[in-house]
């Protein structure tokens, strides 16, 4: 064997080969052709003389660490040296691979970050345009008001009187809007006229009608004192007397409450009685149009899309059910015998709320299963009921799971702008959630906060250290801000963006019902106006409340139920009724500006003391959802 040539001067001198011997000259070959890129085998294959200059010129070109690791190789020890060469440069690439790896993810958060902010800045935007709105709206208003002719104090306007004394008069468009201003639509135009009207009538249409009587040379006699009576029966009679149907509209102001007749406590006499006065006060509001079975137990709650073409419920059967509505439009005769176009039977437990976010069609459930699932809202159009592949139907409706409640969810909320979900539960947490796409693609979407609040020890809550919270509702001028009823009759408001509570209101033992114990006013549903600064509140002593954000006061008690209120929600298209479902099996609309029942349907049978569960209000129809597991569908009668 001959020996090999030498290294170079600068290899040589760093690193001395031995001499040749059994085993130890081809080692510096072989870790040379390993830190090349090369097989040890490969490097014996070449041999020990011309291609000792390749391996050498390839080793110090792509690894100078091995060449390095040469430096400190021991004399004699070839086989171990080259065994520690390779694992430094195992160790080097494990390292840059977990470098591209941290940077994937620092890539990845700022990419989720700058999403979010441009989320936010959309909602600004939207909130400064809402904005400009109103500040345009009360500039038209108070160029109105300036063009408007003085009157003296105390003198009605000319023209005017009985009923309509001290009511604005009819204001003349070309004549306001000479200006060249801009001309605001109907919508705006109605919402500033009923600025205007007076909080109470300044006559009765008793007297009114008496007024035009005399007016019109007609003799009052007993014939038209019966027909007035007869055509007005829930008005007062002018004299400060109280009617006899008071109960009807019954209307608490300031804590003083009015208590029902006995004989209406009763289930059977309140509807029949419920019957006989309805007959003249269902000609206006709304007329039951479709009551659509397919639940097997209670239905929990009810949410629709904002054209009205989409239902979707879910139940204590733990079904979440998919209905088209589109047939009720076209006036089909058979929508009583419609069935849901999809069911997602992926919970294993009672669904007690539903969350819809329309803009990019998805749909949030929750309930006694303590897990948060999100979903694909499956098409009316492209999907059948009856297909043949259902299973894989059912997967691609999958959109995600949020996991962190230990306990049943009671109300789910989604942001009307942003992309974030807000979770009421009765392990005392409010939760909130990313609920866009990207953060829903993880296999287990964790909550991102949680707001508690510490129990008082109250008879209403149960014996654990947190309030238990039962609704949820975001405030819709305050757009970080969420309210939360709670079981001890607690109202508290978060602001979520610095993760502080801002209210802590109590309903005080002396604002309950007649007839009701001190601390059973459990707050069972929530819902914010609009536009004004006011809260509905249901509460399970039989009453609903208004509540004033401003001021944190109850300003009206509408006691007119015969049960707990279980869900309220205003007219989202005028906003001046509230409309209430209760245990007692009917819907109620009161008219806020007279502060009294405009309205009484009876829709649900009760089921083991409950009735109606959940009550929507959409723009063009009202729904309703009952413990007798079906769901009714009312439009606005004619």
């Amino acid at each position: 064997a001959q020996p090999p040539p030498p290294l170079p001067a600068g290899l040589a001198a760093a690193a001395p080969i031995p001499p040749a011997g059994p085993g130890v000259g081809a080692a510096p070959v072989a870790v040379l052709a390993a830190a090349a890129g090369t097989s040890g085998a490969g490097a014996n294959a070449m041999g020990v003389g011309a291609g000792m200059d390749g391996a050498v010129a390839a080793a110090a070109a792509t690894a100078p660490s091995a060449v390095a690791a040469l430096n400190c190789m021991p004399v004699g020890s070839g086989p171990l040296a080259a065994e520690r060469c390779l694992v430094e440069l195992q160790e080097y690439h494990e390292g840059a691979l977990r470098e591209r790896a941290a940077f994937r993810r620092e890539r990845a958060e700022l990419g989720n970050r700058l999403v979010r902010v441009e989320h936010e800045l959309q909602a600004e935007e939207l909130i400064g345009q809402d904005l400009a709105r109103r500040i345009d709206t009360l500039e038209d208003a108070i160029r109105r008001e300036r063009l408007l002719p003085q009157q003296p104090p105390g003198r009605p306007h000319e023209g005017v009187s009985g009923i309509a004394e001290g009511l604005p008069p009819a204001i003349d468009e070309e004549q306001v809007f000479r200006e060249g201003g801009p001309r605001p639509t109907p919508s705006e135009a109605l919402a500033a006229y009923l600025e205007r009207l007076p909080k109470a009538r300044g006559q009765g249409c008793r007297e009114h009608l008496r007024i035009r009587l005399r007016e019109c040379g007609i003799r009052r006699d007993a014939a038209t004192d019966g027909m007035a009576s007869s055509l007005f029966p829930d008005e007062d009679r002018g004299d400060g007397a109280v009617p006899s149907t008071r109960w009807y509209g019954g209307v608490e102001n300031g804590g003083s409450n009015g208590a029902l007749p006995s004989a209406l406590h009763n289930g059977g006499g309140f509807r029949r009685a419920a019957a006989q006065e309805d007959s003249g006060l269902t000609s206006l509001g709304w007329a039951q149009r479709c009551t659509l079975r397919s639940h097997l137990d209670g239905v929990r709650d009810v949410v629709c899309d904002s054209q009205g073409a989409v239902l979707v419920s879910c139940g204590e059967d733990s079904l979440i059910k998919c209905w088209d509505l589109r047939p009720i439009w076209k006036g089909t005769p058979q929508i009583e015998a419609a069935e849901p176009y999809a069911t997602i039977r992926e919970h294993t437990s009672p669904v007690f709320a539903l969350a819809y976010r329309e803009q990019e069609r998805l749909l949030f459930s929750g309930g006694a299963d303590r897990t948060l699932r999100a979903w694909h809202l499956p098409d009316s159009g492209s999907h059948s009921a009856y297909g043949t592949n259902l299973t894989a139907q059912q997967r691609s409706w999958r959109a995600g799971v949020m996991v962190g409640h230990t306990d049943s969810i009671w109300s789910l909320e989604h942001h009307p702008h942003l992309p974030y979900l807000a979770s009421a539960s009765a392990d005392g947490s409010i939760g909130m959630w990313s609920a866009d796409v990207e953060s829903l693609a993880c296999e287990a979407v964790e909550m991102r906060a949680s707001f508690t609040v510490p129990s008082d020890d109250s008879p209403a809550v149960s014996s654990g250290a947190l309030d238990v919270p039962t609704c949820l509702t975001w405030v819709p001028w305050e757009s970080t801000q969420l309210l939360a009823g709670y079981a001890s009759a607690r109202v508290a408001t978060f602001d979520v963006n610095r993760g502080k509570q801002v209210v802590d209101l109590r309903i005080p033992p002396s604002m309950s019902a007649v007839g009701s114990q001190a601390g059973v006013a459990a707050v069972t549903s929530a819902c914010c106006h609009q536009v004004q600064q006011l809260a509905a509140l249901g509460h399970a002593d039989s009453c609903a409340r208004l509540l004033d954000l401003s001021s944190g006061k109850i300003v009206c008690t509408l006691s007119d139920h015969d049960d707990a209120v279980t869900s309220v929600c205003f007219d989202p298209t005028q906003g001046n009724s509230l409309v209430t479902g209760s245990h007692d099996g009917c819907v109620r609309t009161f008219d806020l500006r007279m502060g009294r029942c405009r309205q009484r349907l009876w829709v649900h049978r009760p089921k083991h003391d409950e009735a109606i569960h959940s009550v929507y209000h959409g723009h063009r129809l009202l729904v309703a959802g009952g413990a007798d597991g079906s769901i009714v569908v009312l439009l606005p009668s004619d």
